[in-house]
């Protein structure tokens, strides 16, 4: 099929965009294709996402590509392109003067790919966004990469998600970062970053005025690291999206967290999944965030926060129109906390995901809860598993879906 398409297309000279993800194409649908897009010097967009094509696949289309001056957008994610399909379509970057946008993630490219990507771009002054995601890319590959970055004065979106970094590849990134004031979504979840990173991280935020996604979920960030990193957010106005779970944050560490939210007062979205904030941290966030009328979803599974903390998040919810997400699983917050949740959110007309699983609310608990599932016209997703609801507590369930108003 893909060689038929990629037939007819042939005298479409002036085609502009390319969208082929996500159709099983091989190294041998990518011979077609290269044919097909060997006159097409219009070409602003090309998408083969999500396919098999191989480094041999990658190889092929690179040889044509490289004609392509004025591709802007380029998406070639898990492909399983690995390090030398990587250096082939390196070698045809360096010839496109427009590109501003590179996906490579989840194709295995290591430092040897991440070196070539970086070499090619390394001239380029149009690039805006650059995905690199789960690529295996440690300490070698990041220090090109930073040379790289550290002259991109329009980067606006900079994904290094799930890549070995550790702290001193990841030194090397943040001084690239530092001086580029255009980033406005960074994404560094999984990269093995400690407490020795977060000095040089937060003097690269400190002149982030646009930004609005920081993501640093899962990384060894803890109580200090997490003191330093707040100064260098503390001043931004524009943060949306605040991702801090399984951080290892503990009480200290959420409290320094909590003591610069007070102005994010646009924050959609707040994650602080799994770092032991026990009540004392979650009642100082909830303190810090109860007026932020913005918020869209809250994330705060599994950090002991009890009845106390449930009732705290009810204060928050109160004051949010458009609250869509709720997660509070594995927080011990008993049948009192239910009913505190259960009051704050029975008027709440957009909530669409509630997930309090392994609470031990009971079949109480679960009766506290019946105004949500009876009122609310858009929940999507209800999560109550291991909570000794009983038979009792389904029928309660089952009862307020049945009356559920239309």
């Amino acid at each position: 099929m893909i060689a038929r398409i990629s037939d007819s297309l042939k005298s479409h000279v002036r085609l502009h965009m390319l969208f082929l993800d996500n159709n099983n194409i091989t190294e041998k649908g990518s011979a077609s294709l290269a044919e097909c897009l060997k006159n097409k010097q219009d070409l602003r967009v090309f998408n083969i996402d999500y396919n098999r094509i191989g480094a041999a696949g990658a190889a092929t289309l690179a040889l044509q590509l490289k004609n392509n001056y004025g591709l802007s957008k380029f998406y070639c994610d898990a492909n399983d392109i690995g390090e030398a399909g990587c250096e082939k379509l390196a070698q045809c970057m360096e010839m496109m003067d427009s590109l501003k946008k590179v996906c490579l993630e989840n194709n295995n490219i290591g430092d040897k790919g991440a070196i070539a990507v970086a070499k090619a771009l390394e001239d380029n002054d149009t690039l805006l966004s650059l995905h690199l995601e789960n690529n295996n890319i440690s300490r070698t590959g990041a220090y090109t990469l930073g040379e790289m970055i550290s002259n991109k004065y329009k980067l606006s979106k900079l994904n290094l998600n799930h890549n070995p970094l550790g702290d001193e590849g990841f030194s090397r990134i943040a001084k690239g970062m530092q001086d580029i004031e255009t980033l406005r979504i960074i994404t560094l979840a999984g990269t093995q970053l400690g407490p020795d990173s977060m000095p040089l991280l937060s003097k690269a935020l400190v002149n982030k005025r646009f930004l609005t996604k920081l993501v640093l979920d899962n990384n060894n960030i803890g109580q200090k690291g997490a003191q330093v990193l707040a100064e260098g957010i503390r001043s931004n106005e524009t943060l949306t999206n605040l991702h801090l779970a399984n951080c290892q944050l503990g009480e200290e560490g959420t409290f320094e967290v909590a003591s610069i939210l007070g102005n994010k007062k646009n924050l959609l979205v707040l994650d602080l999944t799994n770092n032991k904030t026990g009540v004392s941290g979650c009642l100082a966030v909830c303190k810090a965030i109860q007026q932020h009328t913005t918020l869209r979803e809250l994330f705060l599974s599994n950090n002991m926060i009890g009845p106390d903390g449930a009732k705290a998040v009810a204060k928050v919810l109160e004051n949010t129109k458009y609250i869509t997400e709720l997660w509070m699983n594995s927080n011990g917050i008993f049948p009192d906390g239910a009913a505190a949740l259960g009051k704050a959110l029975q008027d709440k007309k957009c909530l669409e995901t509630l997930c309090l699983k392994r609470n031990d609310i009971g079949t109480i608990g679960c009766n506290e809860l019946i105004n949500v599932l009876q009122n609310s016209k858009t929940v999507r997703v209800l999560d109550m598993s291991g909570n000794n609801i009983s038979d009792a507590g389904v029928k309660i369930i089952t009862d307020a879906l049945l009356n559920k108003k239309q």
